[in-house]
């Protein structure tokens, strides 16, 4: 055992278990990135692996996934897990539509599970996200969490305890904005996409916002950190590094924001309406799946969109630009005040103008009735 910075405790015995592979004469030799995650890993730094995850590749396997992703979260080995049994699992809110969501979740699977495993799975998934929840009663189950759930199951090849760890400190901290008792927040997040989308092309904001597509095209993206959307576990597993990796819990919004950025052109030869951009939108989590090339592109343009827009950056345009607002506002406001007073004033010397104008006529009408007519 060693600790952190923190003085906490970490097992990590196998950190050196996997450093010590790097030694062994008949074992293929290892990539130099491997040995720098062993080694990242038996040092615990953390600054490394952030920076290894993000690298092209993320982490390159479970194995080590199941090593760099506590440190990441910095969880506590030595935190006892509380205890539920099934009576108290069962007595859950959730307890019957994460049942039903679960039993939905074969083509989630890797090709390689039988049936029997995916099964077995399926059941320890269950009891992981009940687990959690149980623990947590101020989070809140939503459509998608499972997908997440099974995604940490699988890397931790079934380890229910190790996952509750993992799973519990994401929902605590990335996941927590959407884990409340409604999705008010999601909608806030889900704007960021396109404020992005404007600062760096604006032609195709413009575009997006003429189809009136909204952004809910992205919205199980973000929540589900695309296990629901890309069936490929490898690329699933390399984006979860990414967005582990991620102290500021916004990769998921950079990443869908750059892979609408990057299919730009073609998105502006599509028919500009509603359903079909609703329907090519959604479907570009497709043009990843299998093209590991694409998703590092993604990778890299969403951490440039980090670096150069941060959440500060953000939040001061956005006041910035509701003060402009609020000044026009005010503007209108007063140049209809003036334009209603002038109308005003003019209408009044209209008035009488029209008064002196009838008083006239009325006037030479009363002479013409009243004066007697000299006869000669």
């Amino acid at each position: 055992m060693t600790r952190n910075a923190s003085g906490e405790l970490w097992n990590d015995a196998s950190g050196e278990d996997l450093k010590s592979r790097s030694s062994f004469s008949d074992s293929p030799p290892l990539s130099p990135k491997y040995v720098k995650i062993i080694n990242a890993i038996a040092t615990l730094d953390e600054e490394e692996l952030k920076f290894l995850a993000r690298d092209k590749g993320g982490l390159l396997d479970d194995e080590l996934r199941k090593k760099a992703w506590p440190i990441l979260l910095r969880i506590n080995m030595e935190t006892p897990l509380r205890k539920f049994t099934d009576d108290e699992l069962k007595k859950h809110d959730s307890f019957q539509q994460v049942g039903l969501d679960v039993d939905r979740l074969s083509k989630r699977f890797p090709h390689s599970i039988t049936f029997g495993k995916r099964v077995h799975l399926q059941q320890r998934l269950k009891m992981v996200i009940l687990r959690v929840l149980s623990e947590n009663p101020h989070l809140h189950y939503y459509q998608g969490y499972h997908d997440v759930g099974l995604t940490i199951l699988l890397v931790f090849d079934n380890d229910e305890d190790l996952a509750v760890r993992i799973l519990n400190t994401i929902s605590n901290t990335k996941l927590f904005r959407f884990m409340g008792r409604n999705m008010d927040k999601v909608a806030g997040e889900l704007d960021t996409v396109f404020k992005l989308i404007g600062l760096k092309d604006a032609t195709l904001e413009k575009f997006l916002k003429k189809s009136e597509c909204g952004v809910m095209f992205c919205l199980s993206w973000v929540i589900t950190w695309f296990a629901h959307d890309i069936e490929n576990y490898s690329s699933v597993v390399r984006l979860f590094d990414f967005f582990i990796a991620d102290f500021e819990c916004e990769a998921p919004i950079h990443f869908a924001t750059s892979l609408v950025l990057l299919h730009s052109r073609t998105l502006q030869l599509e028919e500009c309406s509603m359903a079909n951009m609703h329907s090519c939108l959604s479907k570009l989590p497709t043009h990843i799946d299998n093209k590991s090339s694409e998703l590092e592109d993604c990778v890299e343009l969403a951490h440039k969109l980090f670096l150069q827009y941060p959440r500060a950056y953000l939040e001061a345009l956005e006041c910035a630009q509701k003060l402009r607002a609020e000044r026009m506002r005010k503007l209108r406001e007063n140049l209809w005040q003036i334009k209603d007073k002038v109308y005003r004033f003019l209408w009044s010397k209209r008035t009488a103008g029209l008064m002196i104008f009838a008083i006239a006529i009325a006037y030479q009408t009363y002479r013409r009735n009243n004066i007697p007519v000299i006869e000669r």
